[in-house]
């Protein structure tokens, strides 16, 4: 028999958790109920038994995580991610000489309040992810740009509609391929109707655009047609009852009926056809 045994202290905190297959976790916290270490199996069976550690900033804001070997005090740790927020003078240091980092001060002003960056490192390897996100003056996300592990970038820009939708997600890729810089870029292009639904989504991969889907609404706002890749093999049509529950699934390769109990099923599902094929 499997089972999850948990244990709490008086203030309700987990401090000990067992889940099938593996040891029991145990969790310490602080006089804020704040995590600030845990230990599971592995980390307790090592000839030096070693704990994450947890470190947050006056606002609560996890600033970093690690291992330490000293629960009393986190001696000589091993610093696994380190969170940066509010500015940007992290870009100066080592790992964040890319110009892609850099940010004018008037985008710098836009991150206060918000996780700047991140420097993560990598279990095994001496390389280290170097993470940096850009706000806009309303505190959206508008471009990510990380280092990767092919000696190259992943940048990520987004632009929203009006109503902070996202209107465009550009992806571009750098890597090194047998010692040659490369590159990718992939675009997903969102279109709405008049309600803010999505009506269409492009994705562009460097030069070649395709349609991955194309919905239709009625004026109740229900789906009632989705088109996928353009293809009339893959367009579906969806119907409804009354009560707004789905009724039906129609495609040219699947039919997809739903009965409800609704004497003394409670509204339940009663019954479900379907059918599959030409």
């Amino acid at each position: 028999m499997f089972t999850s045994q948990y244990e709490y202290d008086a203030r309700g905190r987990c401090t000990k958790k067992k889940l099938p297959g593996a040891d029991f976790v145990e969790y310490t916290y602080n006089d804020a109920d704040q995590l600030i270490f845990s230990q599971d199996g592995n980390q307790r069976a090592q000839a030096t038994k070693k704990w994450t550690y947890y470190l947050y900033d006056k606002f609560g804001r996890l600033t970093e995580q690690g291992e330490c070997t000293n629960k009393s005090a986190t001696s000589s740790p091993m610093v696994y991610i380190h969170n940066y927020y509010d500015g940007y003078g992290f870009i100066n240091g080592t790992g964040f000489t890319d110009s892609n980092y850099k940010l004018t001060e008037a985008q710098k002003a836009y991150g206060k309040g918000y996780q700047t960056g991140s420097v993560i490192s990598i279990f095994g390897d001496s390389k280290k992810i170097y993470l940096m996100y850009q706000y806009d003056i309303q505190g959206r996300v508008v471009k990510t740009v990380q280092n990767n592990l092919l000696d190259g970038l992943d940048v990520t820009e987004t632009t929203y509609t009006f109503s902070s939708n996202p209107q465009t997600v550009v992806h571009k890729n750098t890597y090194k391929e047998n010692g040659t810089q490369k590159s990718i870029t992939e675009t997903y292009t969102y279109t709405y109707d008049y309600a803010d639904r999505i009506s269409k989504v492009e994705h562009t991969l460097n030069d070649t655009k395709v349609v991955l889907s194309e919905n239709t609404y009625n004026k109740l706002g229900q789906l009632v047609n989705r088109s996928l890749h353009g293809a009339s093999a893959d367009i579906m049509g969806y119907a409804y009852n009354i009560r707004n529950w789905l009724t039906r699934i129609e495609s040219p390769n699947l039919i997809l009926k739903l009965n409800y109990g609704y004497s003394a099923g409670g509204g339940n599902i009663a019954s479900m056809f379907w059918k599959s094929g030409e």
